[in-house]
């Protein structure tokens, strides 16, 4: 961020315009590297894989997941929306980590009751949320990352 500033003050351009061309440099990258994707399609399902990663643009998704040995995941979400339900999920690993970004957008995440959450998540124009309730003895630790850019990502139990 602080780099996007140098540079739009070195060489008099907006730090809109650049923040706005980095975006979306990075999210064509996202799209061309990513095997999972979805564009403009509304998916729902209930999964027993041990990651999930994502791309999802102008859509939506809704997941269960019910792995027994979640390993953690990518969504990133640009104008649409994702629900991930965590809560029947359970890992053998301590910390978990899923990184979830929302452009425009936005994304629900519930855990179970026995996971600490430790959100790192930033916003810009938007919200991270988490509205867990701590458990006095947690299983697991879900480190949460990612972005909320003029869009939201809510964490429930």
């Amino acid at each position: 961020m602080l780099v996007l500033i140098g540079l739009s003050i070195l060489f008099k351009f907006s730090f809109f315009n650049i923040f706005i061309a980095a975006l979306i440099i990075w999210l064509g990258v996202k799209i061309l590297s990513g095997s999972n994707r979805s564009i403009g399609v509304g998916v729902e399902n209930v999964m027993d894989e041990d990651s999930i990663n994502r791309v999802l643009i102008f859509s939506g998704y809704k997941t269960k997941i019910t792995s027994s040995n979640f390993k953690g995941g990518e969504v990133v979400t640009v104008f649409g929306g994702a629900e991930i339900d965590l809560s029947k999920a359970s890992s053998k690993e301590k910390d978990i980590n899923l990184d979830i970004t929302a452009v425009f957008g936005g994304a629900k995440l519930t855990v179970p009751k026995n996971w600490l959450i430790k959100s790192e998540g930033s916003a810009v124009f938007g919200g991270y949320d988490n509205n867990t309730e701590h458990s006095s003895k947690p299983t697991n630790i879900l480190h949460l990352k990612g972005a909320a850019i003029f869009g939201g990502v809510e964490i429930v139990n």
